[in-house]
C-alpha cells in the first residue's frame, strides 16, 4: 500500500507565504485593470496560470510515495490454538456449544487471513496437538482439564519464527497448579519473542446444581479399640436448603448412614465412629446420593484412611502445684488405653512427685483401673535435664507456675525437642511462667499481659469447628478462669477458639495453635477445665466433651507429627487423593533406627491395591540438606486405591502409606468462563482480546507491531522525480504562455 507524504523544501511559513504572494499577483494580474481580453480566453489564461502556480507550490512541497518495503517482510506464521477440555461442552453461545462456536471463528480466521499469514492450527486442553481444517467440524470436548500456560508455551516452541502471532479460542478455565505464575510466565516469553496473543473467550457464567462430600481430615490415626470420628461436610451448589443421604463403606460393607442437613451457605455435617482392633491401615469410603439432575457424580464421595497403633501416645504432664486440673487431667488420660502417661508436680522446693501409670490387663466382667507407681524426686528438675529424656515423649502438657521444671539448660532442650525431634507442647492453662525466657516466647503461639482474674466461656472458631477437638456444645459448659490476658497473636498461630464474656477479654484467642520447626505448640488459656469432667458423673449430654477434648487433642497432635509413636521411619505421601493427571509424591523420613543399616538405599514399591500388582518401583531421593528426609515421585498412575511400602534392608518393621487415584472433575464443577484471565494473558504479551472483527484486528495490531519493530521499513520515491508529472507541468506553463500571446499579452 503506498501512501503520498509531503516533506517540504523550504520552511512552512515561507511556503505559506509565497503561496498567498503568487496566487494575489495572479488575481491582480487577471483583475486590476484587465487588458481588453474576451472573457473566455481570460478565464483559460486564469486556469492555466493557476495549475502553474500550483504545481510549483506542489514541488516546494516535495510530494513523496512512501510504500511499504515488501521485499523485508516475510509471510509471517498465524497459530490458531482452539480449546478442546469438557468445559467446551457447554451450549451457551447462542444456543451452540463453546467448541462449536471457537471452531467456526477458527475457520473464518482460517480463510480470510490465508492469503497474508502461514496459518496454523491446534487443539488443546493438557496439552497441545495439531488440528487439520477437516477436523474442525468433528472437533470433541473430551479433555478432563485445561491447562493453556503449557499449551500455549508449546505453540511457541514449535517452529512458529519471531515473525508470527497466536490466537488461542477457549473459555479461560486454567485449572492446572500454579494457574497465575505460569499465565503471566508464558505471556512474558511471548512479548519477549515478539509474538502477540489474541485471544476470544467463549461462554458466560454457567451455574449447575451439584452435591459434593468433604472430610475435615482425610486420614487419621487411633489406638486399636478406640473410636474416632470421620468428620463429613456435604457441600451444595445450587441449592438453597435440603438434605442429602450419606453412608460409609469398608470395601462393599456398608457401616453406616447418616442424613446431613444444608441450609444457606452452610454445609450439612455428620459424623461415623469408627475403629478397628489390630494395627494397621484401612481404607472407608464416604459417600453422598446424588440428586437426579448432577450430571458429575465423581466428587460425591471420598476416601478416608485410619492408621490404628497399638503403640501408646507417651505424655509427659508438668505441674507447678497440686492443683485440682492436674489431678482430673492425670486421671483422664490414665484412663485412656491409648494413653501412656506419666505426671510430676511440684510438692515444694526441690521435690517433685513422679506418678506413672501402666495398663493391666482386665479379666472378664472386671474394670481393672491403671496401675500407679509414685516416686519422690530429690531436686526434681534433673529428670529433664537430658535432651534424650525428652525423646521418649511424644507430648508434654505444662501447667502453672512450671518454673521448677525449666531452668536455662531445661527449656533449651524443651525447645530443641519441639523443634528438631517434632515434640509437641500443650500449655494447659494459659501462660506456664511468671516470667517467659526468651527462647521459650519464641516458641508460644502467644504473649501475655497479667490482670486481675476473670472468668470466660469458650466460643468455638471457624477453624475449631473444622479441627474438632472441642464437641460443638463447648460454649455450653461451665467457664475458665484466667490471671493473664493475650495482648498478640503470632502470624503463623491459628485461633481455635475465643473467650465470650463482658469485658476485656471478649474475644480473646482462648485456645491457640502454632507449629515451630518440626513440632507443634498449643494454648489452652483459663484454669478450671477440670470443671467439665464433673458432668461426666452427672449424665448429662455433655458428659463426654472433657474426655473427647483431651482424647481428639492428643490424637490429632500425635497424628500431625512426623512419626507416629514407635516409629523410626515414616512414608507419607502429600495429599490421600490425586487425579489421573497428577505424579504422585510421597516424603520418607528416617530416624536413627539400630535395626536399619546405615548404608541401605531406601526404595518404594507401589502396588494396586485392588490386586497386589506392582505398578511402580522408585527409590526415594534425599530432599534438600536435611538428614533423614527423602522424596520419592511416581505416576500418573491409573484410577483405583493403592498402597505403598519402603523397601529397605535390615527393616523389621512395616513401612507404608496408602492413597487413592480419581478421575479430575473441576473441569466438568467448574464452567465459569474467565474473560479477565485471557484479556490479562493477551495484554501481557501485546496482543489484544478480539472483538467483533477479529481478522482486521489482527492484522492491524500485526502490522503496528511489525512496524515499531522496523523502523526503516518503507521505501520512498519524490513525486518530482517522475518524468510525467514535469512534462505535465511543463505543458501547462506553456500552454499558458501560448494563449496569452495570441491574446497580444506576450
Amino acid at each position: 500500500m503506498r501512501t503520498l507524504v509531503t516533506d517540504p523544501l523550504i520552511p512552512g511559513p515561507l511556503w505559506t507565504a509565497l503561496a498567498v504572494g503568487g496566487f494575489a499577483v495572479l488575481a491582480a494580474y487577471l483583475f486590476v485593470k484587465p487588458p481588453r481580453v474576451p472573457a473566455v480566453r481570460r478565464t483559460a489564461i486564469g486556469i492555466l496560470l493557476a495549475a502553474g502556480l500550483a504545481g510549483i507550490l506542489a514541488l516546494l512541497l516535495n510530494p513523496t510515495w512512501e510504500e511499504l518495503d515488501k521485499s523485508r517482510l516475510a509471510r509471517p506464521a498465524l497459530g490458531v490454538l482452539v480449546d478442546t477440555s469438557g468445559s467446551m461442552d457447554t451450549p451457551d453461545c447462542d444456543r451452540a456449544t463453546r467448541l462449536r462456536a471457537a471452531a467456526d471463528l477458527a475457520a473464518r480466521l482460517r480463510d480470510q487471513l490465508g492469503s497474508e499469514f502461514d496459518v496454523r492450527m491446534w487443539r488443546f486442553d493438557t496439552d497441545l496437538r495439531a488440528l487439520s481444517a477437516e477436523e474442525l467440524g468433528t472437533l470433541r470436548p473430551e479433555g478432563v482439564a485445561t491447562d493453556v500456560a503449557s499449551s500455549v508455551r508449546s505453540a511457541l516452541g514449535s517452529g512458529l519464527g519471531e515473525e508470527a502471532a497466536l490466537v488461542v479460542l477457549s473459555d479461560g478455565i486454567h485449572n492446572v497448579a500454579d494457574t497465575a505464575r505460569d499465565l503471566d510466565e508464558v505471556a512474558r516469553t511471548a512479548r519477549a519473542m515478539a509474538v502477540p496473543i489474541f485471544t476470544r473467550t467463549f461462554g458466560a457464567d454457567a451455574a449447575l446444581e451439584d452435591l459434593s462430600v468433604e472430610l475435615a481430615t482425610p486420614d487419621d490415626v487411633a489406638f486399636v479399640g478406640r473410636e474416632v470420628p470421620i468428620r463429613v461436610l456435604v457441600r451444595h451448589t445450587g441449592l438453597v436448603q435440603g438434605s442429602a443421604d450419606v453412608t460409609l463403606q469398608a470395601g462393599d460393607k456398608v457401616l453406616g448412614e447418616r442424613r446431613a442437613e444444608f441450609h444457606g451457605q452452610e454445609p450439612g455435617r455428620v459424623e461415623f465412629p469408627v475403629k478397628q482392633d489390630a494395627p494397621g491401615l484401612y481404607r472407608y469410603v464416604v459417600k453422598v446420593a446424588p440428586l437426579p439432575q448432577e450430571t458429575v457424580r465423581a466428587n460425591n464421595e471420598r476416601v478416608f484412611y485410619l492408621r490404628a497403633i497399638d503403640t501408646p501416645i507417651r505424655v509427659l504432664v508438668l505441674e507447678g502445684k497440686p492443683y485440682w486440673d492436674f489431678k482430673f487431667l492425670l486421671r483422664n488420660l490414665a484412663e485412656d488405653p491409648g494413653i501412656s502417661v506419666t505426671g510430676a508436680v511440684r510438692i515444694k522446693d526441690g521435690r517433685v512427685v513422679l506418678r506413672e501409670f501402666g495398663r493391666v490387663e482386665k479379666e472378664a466382667g472386671t474394670d481393672q483401673p491403671p496401675q500407679e507407681k509414685a516416686t519422690i524426686l530429690e531436686g526434681g528438675a534433673s529428670f529433664l535435664a537430658s535432651y534424650d529424656a525428652l525423646k521418649q515423649y511424644q507430648v508434654i502438657v505444662l501447667g502453672r507456675d512450671a518454673q521448677a521444671f525449666l531452668p536455662a539448660n531445661n527449656t533449651e532442650n524443651l525447645c530443641r525437642w519441639i523443634g528438631e525431634w517434632g515434640g509437641a507442647l500443650v500449655c494447659a492453662r494459659g501462660r506456664p511462667l511468671l516470667s517467659m525466657p526468651e527462647k521459650l516466647d519464641a516458641v508460644m503461639p502467644v504473649r501475655w499481659k497479667g490482670i486481675a482474674e476473670t472468668r470466660f466461656r469458650v466460643q468455638l472458631s471457624p477453624e475449631g469447628e473444622f479441627m474438632g477437638w472441642f464437641p460443638n456444645v463447648a460454649a455450653l459448659m461451665p467457664s475458665l478462669a484466667t490471671g493473664a490476658q493475650v495482648t498478640a497473636v503470632k502470624p503463623l498461630a491459628t485461633i481455635v477458639a475465643r473467650a465470650e464474656t463482658q469485658g476485656a477479654l471478649e474475644g480473646m484467642a482462648a485456645v491457640t495453635y502454632q507449629p515451630y520447626g518440626s513440632g507443634r505448640v498449643v494454648v489452652v488459656e483459663g484454669s478450671g477445665l477440670w470443671r467439665w469432667a464433673l458432668l461426666t458423673t452427672g449424665g448429662g449430654p455433655h458428659g463426654e466433651t472433657y474426655g473427647r477434648f483431651w482424647n481428639s487433642l492428643l490424637r490429632w497432635l500425635a497424628a500431625s507429627a512426623d512419626f507416629l509413636p514407635g516409629e523410626t521411619a515414616s512414608l507419607r505421601p502429600t495429599q490421600s487423593v490425586y487425579t489421573t493427571l497428577d505424579r504422585v509424591v510421597m516424603q520418607l523420613m528416617v530416624r536413627e533406627d539400630p535395626e536399619a543399616s546405615p548404608d541401605s538405599t531406601p526404595l518404594i514399591v507401589v502396588r494396586s491395591a485392588a490386586d497386589a500388582k506392582e505398578v511402580g518401583r522408585v527409590a526415594a531421593v534425599p530432599r534438600g540438606n536435611a538428614p533423614g528426609v527423602f522424596r520419592a515421585t511416581v505416576g500418573p498412575l491409573p484410577i483405583g486405591p493403592y498402597v505403598a511400602e519402603l523397601i529397605r534392608r535390615g527393616q523389621s518393621r512395616k513401612v507404608a502409606c496408602a492413597f487413592d487415584v480419581q478421575a479430575p472433575v473441576q473441569e466438568q464443577l467448574d464452567l465459569r468462563a474467565r474473560p479477565g484471565l485471557m484479556k490479562r494473558l493477551a495484554e501481557q504479551s501485546g496482543g489484544e482480546a478480539l472483538s467483533e472483527s477479529p481478522a482486521r484486528q489482527i492484522r492491524t495490531v500485526y502490522l503496528e507491531q511489525w512496524q515499531d519493530r522496523h523502523p526503516e521499513q518503507f521505501r520512498r520515491t519524490p513525486a518530482w522525480d517522475r518524468l510525467g508529472f514535469l512534462l505535465t507541468l511543463a505543458a501547462v506553463m506553456g500552454a499558458a504562455w501560448v494563449v496569452r500571446r495570441r491574446g497580444g499579452l506576450v
